[in-house]
């Protein structure tokens, strides 16, 4: 059975993870961060908001904050725009947890308005396994720039914690 210490730990990795994306998109150029690349979001760029906007708005499901407007894509010019928005909200899932257990109800609208309730723990899940998928994607993208891309395998982040 899940408990929350373990879904805290799935967005610790998940932090560990994003951290190490924005680490590895240091050296691209501003226009590397925005050129235009075969790929279901057409840049560096978009991938990261993209991922960044999903943290964004689930967090805003769990905390209830549903008013919070959602981050405009053209907003985020440059890889350090979207560090300075993203890092606070990969550091506010701790306090987005307190209060609320694995079978908590989060009850919200997708983007279409359609009603939904769904449990905490497949919140964090869903939030988890999305930005895997998308970190695959940014490692493509840094191989078509011929850049390297930071492995973010989870097995790393436990080997790394048991240091």
């Amino acid at each position: 059975m899940t408990d929350l210490n373990d879904l805290q730990n799935l967005l610790e990795y998940h932090r560990w993870a994003n951290l190490r994306v924005l680490e590895a998109l240091q050296p691209l150029s501003n226009e590397e961060f925005i050129r235009t690349l075969p790929s279901s979001f057409p840049s560096v760029q978009a991938t990261l908001v993209h991922l960044y906007r999903g943290d964004f708005i689930w967090q805003g499901r769990v905390t209830g904050d549903l008013e919070r407007k959602i981050p405009d894509p053209n907003d985020f010019p440059t890889l350090e725009s979207v560090k300075l928005a993203w890092i606070p909200t990969l550091d506010g899932w701790e306090a987005a947890l307190e209060g609320k257990t694995p079978d908590s109800s989060i009850v919200y609208s997708d983007s279409r308005g359609n009603p939904f309730s769904t449990r905490l723990e497949d919140v964090v899940r869903q939030t988890v396994n999305h930005a895997s998928y998308h970190r695959g994607q940014m490692a493509t993208l840094l191989r078509m720039l011929e850049r390297k891309m930071v492995a973010t395998d989870y097995i790393l982040w436990v080997r790394e914690k048991e240091k």
